[in-house]
This record gives structure tokens, sequence and C-alpha cells, in this order.
């Protein structure tokens, strides 16, 4: 076997990247951290950033409103860099089928675990006390990157 033909098959694969990269077939994801308050009081209202999500929030959980207090991206799949939402850390690690998230507060690690990430399909973490009053939850959402013409 010469040279020639073991160049020749990885020279294909690189032109089908380019093409396909050129016509946007082949898009990073990027995750999305969205810090939320969730309160009983209908006064609050919903933020415009969470209407995506609303429908899984009101299907799921019994509160009123929704606030979103800080969000955050993160490139997937995550190498493990943390990622800074309000006053916690998010610090995620894999890809979207198997991504490790944890979040800090300082140095406290405030939750752990392995969850698995579909667009369209938004992930709710947390559920404890806000400071602030309500409900402290993140909602993690897979969004595909759009390529620029």
């Amino acid at each position: 076997m010469s040279a020639t033909h073991l160049r020749s098959p990885a020279r294909l694969l690189v032109l089908t990247l380019i093409v396909l990269l050129a016509n946007g077939r082949l898009s990073a994801d990027t995750l999305r951290i969205r810090m939320i308050r969730a309160v009983q009081e209908a006064s609050e209202g919903v933020a415009p950033a969470l209407h995506d999500v609303l429908p899984v929030l009101r299907s799921t959980l019994a509160f009123k409103s929704y606030l979103l207090d800080a969000d955050a991206t993160l490139p997937l799949p995550a190498n493990g860099e943390l990622a800074r939402v309000g006053i916690y850390q998010v610090l995620c690690e894999g890809a979207a089928d198997r991504l490790t998230v944890q979040i800090l507060r300082g140095s406290k690690r405030i939750l752990r675990t392995v969850a698995t990430v579909r667009r369209d399909q938004p992930v709710i973490l947390g559920g404890f006390p806000a400071r602030s009053g309500g409900t402290r939850m993140f909602i993690l959402t897979v969004e595909a990157d759009t390529p620029t013409p």
C-alpha cells in the first residue's frame, strides 16, 4: 500500500467535513444553563426568556411565576470548565447524552448528578430555597449553534 492510498481517505474525510460545515449541516451544540426562581405568587409573572420552557415548567411544577435570575452557556461536549451563573458555579463534563453536572456555591457542592439533556427536552435541577424567596432551580437545555451565512 502506498502513501498516496493512505492519504486519500483522509483527504476525502476533510473535504466532506468542509462541505458539511459550509452547508450548515454540521453544527456544534451549546448547553444553556438558566438559574430561575419559582414562586407561588402569580403577580411575579413569567420572564420572557423562559417562554420556550414554560409548557414543561407548568406541566411538571406547581408554581405560578418563574423568574430568570441568571444564565450562561457552555459549548458541548463540556470539558469541565466552570460557568458562573449568578452566585453559583456550574461545572459540566461530557456530552449531552451523559452530562455530569455539579452546582457549587463557593466551595460547597450543592448538587451533583448525571443527566441526559436533549433538544426540546429541558432538564430541571434543584428545588432548594432561594435567599430572595421562592425555590431555586436550574434549567438545562441544548441549543444548536446556527452557522452564520
